[in-house]
């Protein structure tokens, strides 16, 4: 469960990637991703997807946007 919750931070990371980091400012994900970082940075580890359940996830981002 903690690499489902890295996948998220990554995530959120590779969005924010050119913004300066700080705690100071919270940045909200922009949608489809929201979801995903959202699900997958549960603090309740069990809460979190499974890999099968956010290869879903994915999935469904993928053949929305085609």
């Amino acid at each position: 469960m903690s690499d489902i919750y890295d996948v998220g931070i990554c995530i959120q990371c590779i969005i924010y990637a050119n913004v300066p980091a700080t705690t100071q400012v919270e940045w909200p994900v922009p949608p489809p991703f929201d979801t995903v970082v959202e699900a997958c940075t549960r603090s309740v580890p069990e809460e979190r997807p499974t890999v099968d359940e956010l290869l879903r996830m994915v999935d469904g981002i993928i053949e929305t946007d085609h």
